[in-house]
């Protein structure tokens, strides 16, 4: 019997060290566009992630890794409303889905996002700006003109 339990617990270190692995590509990849404006889906993909691994610890029965993976998912929703993504509305309306099913708090996230939304409306010319260049003969030229005022717009902000 000593044997079949050494092998269930390997195969569980595999898999968390399987999930640290997807942790690391998810925060890789935030910390390289995370940050864009568009970026949503990327978010939403990282959550969705830690969101089945919630629901494989609780149809295992695992306290312990049910609350670490809603800890994980209330601090991704944490981060992701701090940043202005253009999806903020559709980001809350998850969250209060996830306040029902309860395991994250709501109330401080979305307190923590009462900002959020004006910096996307400050950022969004910019960004259409950029797309517009985009599609320009001139682009070439447009482009560093438009992303140029973007860069100046944002070390003026300090945030």
């Amino acid at each position: 019997e000593g044997a079949f339990d050494d092998e269930e617990k390997g195969d569980e270190d595999f898999e968390e060290q399987v999930h640290e692995c997807i942790r690391e590509a998810f925060e890789t990849c935030l910390s390289l566009m995370g940050l864009h404006l568009e970026a949503g889906e990327l978010w939403d993909r990282y959550t969705n992630f830690e969101a089945g691994l919630l629901k494989e610890y609780r149809a295992e029965g695992d306290v312990s890794g049910e609350r670490a993976a809603a800890d994980r998912i209330g601090a991704l929703f944490k981060r992701r409303l701090s940043v202005p993504l253009n999806d903020v509305n559709a980001a809350l309306e998850v969250l209060s889905q996830w306040d029902a099913a309860g395991g994250v708090d709501v109330k401080a996230i979305e307190k923590g996002s009462i900002g959020v939304k004006a910096q996307v409306a400050l950022r969004k010319p910019f960004e259409e700006n950029i797309k517009s260049a985009r599609g320009e003969e001139n682009s070439s030229a447009l482009l560093p003109a438009a992303w140029l005022k973007y860069v100046e717009f944002e070390e003026s902000k300090k945030d």
